[in-house]
């Protein structure tokens, strides 16, 4: 269980989650099968925060504050995070995968 986590402990979190997300993605290069299989490993080991992260973007409040005190932080991040999710690309037939990058979104 995740529990409360301050705005800079959840900001951190997500900088790292997004960070180890990427990395995985960049070292499949391209290879599908071990992609989804290393997102399948990142969404499980990640699911309480992911969880409790959907949980507080239904909260008006708490969304606004986040993004207010992490969106500088975390627009840096993705300067470096985004290049490599590119790859991801590569793999958008293969099942495995677009269900793992769909089962991030907050709304279905």
């Amino acid at each position: 269980p995740v529990g409360e986590l301050s705005v800079t402990e959840a900001c951190d979190k997500a900088i790292a989650a997004m960070t180890a997300m990427a990395d995985l993605v960049d070292a499949a290069k391209g290879n599908c099968d071990a992609m989804a299989t290393s997102l399948e490993k990142w969404l499980a080991d990640n699911k309480a925060f992911i969880e409790w992260g959907k949980a507080q973007d239904a909260d008006a409040a708490k969304k606004q504050a986040f993004e207010a005190a992490c969106k500088p932080k975390l627009e840096e991040n993705m300067k470096a995070v985004l290049p490599k999710m590119m790859g991801a690309g590569q793999c958008a037939n293969n099942e495995r995968v677009r269900a793992a990058l769909k089962s991030l979104e907050s709304k279905p």
